[in-house]
Formats: structure tokens, sequence, C-alpha cells
């Protein structure tokens, strides 16, 4: 019945989201995106990734975060804890769109040791993550734990809230690791069609073994041929290809290999005699990482077919790792549609990683809904120790019911003359003067613009997204 609960809740917050997004796409270039915010929605529901995603063409169709709805218009549950004594407590939003509710676990597990026992999926389809079971008799046998609930506090934009906290192994067929994984999962990207992955992981916390992987996997817990895994992989192995510097970087575990680049050249087969060095692959060691893999299908004209982007998910765009070809013997795919979070294929773990926040879609994703959503990761204020309240308070207090930006204006409801303060993505400050509900910007470069009256407190800002 709670399953069955949670997922009606995905359903109906992936429903309101759509209805509450209104988008425009200015130019026949796609010059820029136009969300319209009005009043008593949260301004940043417009700009979620998972609707992001939706309006690109290419919707979540596993969303998991325990620190934040991934849907503007998401109020269901973010994850379940276990307390030692095997009772169970979910754990929502502070509100649609919002921030984890930590305090209700903090409540929950008050003298005693919760474990995080189920990570729902947002996006309606019902792929929940819960721990995953035994697999490879030689590197993974045993059942996985649940990780600590506890063991990850962060700051999400003031709030206190909790990751997911990855512990290894003690050896290839110990008991200790932690690792996630649903096998019978529904809606994931199967075969050669194409998919976009993405995750937010810690760049201070991972090892060189075998693998801290989240994405697409076999549906059951044992590894197959090439090509049946399609899993961003993160940390600092290098049986395979590698990056510079010490890592860790961003690769992808195609099974049977951990990979960062195409070509004939790192075909390593069973041997692990690739070892091929990609330049492009620097050590993403921030706080918070942004991480992404797209995978293309065979005959698609549309990029890749083999895409890796990373970057700091606290500022920044991100950078190209690979666009190119697969590996040899990894094409066309054969994605078997099952999802992995922690651990292997074959439930190999002894790696060590941290997760906060993560989607799998269907449909290789454009350049402009890459930026835009990592344009989204950064506005939820990672590592931020202080709040910024934005939304309905803003359209209450400056009298702005509806903002548009189109080609090189803005359009604001409710404010007929007067002036605008613009803080761009980079942090500059601009003046804008309102003359009949318009304000000239000219030509805005991609990103997430901040906006209020001028003289208003800051508890007035709005924001908007521009994409490419």
């Amino acid at each position: 019945m709670m399953q069955r609960e949670n997922e009606r809740n995905g359903e109906a917050g992936a429903m309101k989201a759509k209805k509450s997004i209104q988008c425009k796409i200015s130019g026949p270039m796609l010059l820029g995106v136009l969300c319209v915010l009005t009043a008593g929605e949260k301004s940043q529901g417009a700009t979620l990734v998972c609707d992001i995603y939706a309006t690109g063409g290419t919707p979540c169709v596993a969303a998991y975060s325990t620190v934040r709805a991934l849907y503007g218009a998401y109020s269901g549950s973010l994850y379940q804890v276990r307390r030692a004594d095997n009772t169970t407590k979910d754990v929502g939003v502070l509100a649609a769109g919002g921030e984890a509710n930590a305090a209700t676990q903090d409540a929950f597990c008050a003298g005693s040791t919760c474990t995080i026992s189920i990570i729902y999926d947002q996006s309606g389809k019902g792929n929940h993550l819960t721990k995953a079971p035994g697999g490879s008799k030689d590197y993974g046998p045993a059942p996985d734990l649940e990780a600590v609930a506890s063991d990850l506090p962060i700051y999400l934009n003031g709030h206190k809230v909790y990751g997911v906290h990855i512990t290894p192994n003690s050896s290839w067929t110990g008991t200790t690791q932690v690792g996630y994984r649903n096998t019978k999962a529904n809606g994931i990207a199967k075969g050669d069609n194409p998919e976009t992955i993405y995750m937010v992981t810690d760049g201070t916390y991972f090892n060189g073994q075998c693998c801290f992987d989240f994405g697409n996997a076999e549906m059951q817990p044992v590894a197959g041929g090439y090509g049946t895994m399609e899993a961003l992989y993160f940390g600092n192995n290098n049986w395979w290809d590698k990056g510079v510097g010490t890592g860790p970087w961003i690769m992808a575990d195609l099974e049977v290999g951990v990979y960062n680049m195409g070509g004939s050249s790192n075909y390593s087969d069973a041997n692990k005699n690739g070892n091929k060095t990609n330049n492009n692959d620097v050590s993403f060691a921030y706080p918070f990482v942004t991480a992404m893999l797209k995978g293309n299908s065979k005959n698609a004209t549309n990029g890749g077919p083999f895409t890796l982007k990373g970057g700091n998910a606290q500022s920044g765009t991100l950078a190209t790792v690979w666009d190119g070809a697969f590996p040899v013997g990894y094409f066309p795919m054969n994605r078997q549609g099952g999802i992995v979070l922690g651990v292997g294929g074959d439930n190999s773990g002894q790696s060590r990683g941290n997760f906060f926040e993560g989607v799998m879609t269907t449909g290789y994703a454009s350049t402009a809904t890459d930026n835009a959503v990592q344009a989204s990761i950064i506005a939820a204020g990672y590592g931020k120790t202080t709040t910024t309240a934005i939304g309905a308070v803003a359209a209450k207090r400056s009298g702005i019911r509806e903002i548009r930006w189109q080609k090189d204006a803005l359009s604001v409801e409710g404010l007929e003359s007067g002036k605008l303060l613009m803080v761009t993505p980079q942090g500059q400050r601009r003046i804008l003067n309102v003359t009949g509900g318009q304000a000239y910007t000219g030509r805005l470069p991609a990103g997430t613009y901040f906006v209020r009256s001028l003289g208003e407190a800051s508890e007035a800002t709005q924001r908007f997204v521009v994409l490419p």
C-alpha cells in the first residue's frame, strides 16, 4: 500500500509540474527558454531538474534524492528510514519542490540507529531503490546493507539534510558493503535506446576499487556482456581507462570495463590492458560534483553517441570529458534496464562514494538541457548554510505576479514602471529600467538569473532560466 501511495504521489508531482510550467522557446535556434513564474508558486519549481528534462523532451523515468525534490511540484516522500526496532518512517519535503524535512528523521531516530531502507523514485514510475541482493560468487555474493541514515549530514540552501553514504566491503566476498538496486525496473532504456544519466556526488570520498556506480544495469545481479550496463562510475579506478592527476574521475561502467573515451585504442577485453589516459578527464575533487553520462542509439544523428561531462555542483559550467564513439565492442549497446547505486553490475562492492541526487531519463538530452540542469543544481544551494527565500513571497512583496524573458527583454506583470536589480549567473549586477511592464536586457547567456524590484528585501527575489 505504501509503495502504491508513493507512486501516486510521484505521478501527481510530475503532472503538477507539467501544468505549473509555461515554457516558451524563442527563436529558431533555441535562443532562450522562458519559464513563467506565477504568483503563489515557488519560483525554483519551474527550474528543477526533472521539469527541465521534461521540457527538453527527455523525461525522467527514475529520480532519486534524499536531500530535495527534483520536480517543482513534488510533495511526496523522498526516502524511508528504518529504526533498530525495524519500524520505519517516510521522510518528505519541507514544501512542494523543496528540501528534505530532516527533522522527521532526527525525531524518529533519536536514541537509536536508523538506516535508509527505501530511496523513493520521484518520477511516478515506481522505480524505488532498496538494498541490493547478493550477486557474483566471486565479487559480491552477500546481500548488501542499507546506508546508515545519519552518516552524511550536509547543508542544502540553509537546511540540514542527509545524503547516502556508501561504504565498501572488506573483501570481494565480504558482508559489509552498502548498495541499492532495482531488478524490476519500469520504463528504463533498454537495448540500443538512448538515455541520459546524472548524479551529484562527493569528490572527497572515493577509492580505486570496483565499482561506485549509478545507472543502467542488468536486471539480475550478475555480470553481463559488453554494453549490458551504462552507468556512471566515480572514483580513480585505472584498470581500464584513466584520467589525469589522482582522481576522482568521471567514467562509465559499460560492463566488462570502465571507460572515459571510445575507439579501438582502449578496448581492453577482460585482460585489463587498456590503461589509456584521457587528458580531458581531470580530477573532479570538489566537495559536490555533477557527473553526467549520455548514451545515444547507433543510428542517431543528434550527438554522441557516447558523452561524459562533469563539473562543480556549486558553481561554473560543465566540462566535456568525452563526446564521440563508444569503445570498440560496445556499439550498438545492449542496455538491460535495471538500476544500480553504489555497487557494480555483479554486486561487486569494494568501492566507496557519497550520493545526493541522480536521475535517469529516456532520450539523449541536448546541450541546452545539460546546461540548464547544471544551473538548476547550482541554484539548489549545495553546502550553503543560509537560506535564500524565493517564490511566493517574492510575488507578494514586490507586486510582480509574473515574469517572462524572451529574446532580449523581460515582461513584468504587476510592475508597470520602476527599476529591477538583475544578478547574472556570474554574480554581476545590473539595474534594469521598467517602462510599460517591459525591461530591456539584451541577449543573455545561458544560466539562472535572479531579479527583484530595486529597494525590496532579498526575500522578494525571483529567478528565471535562459537556455542557449
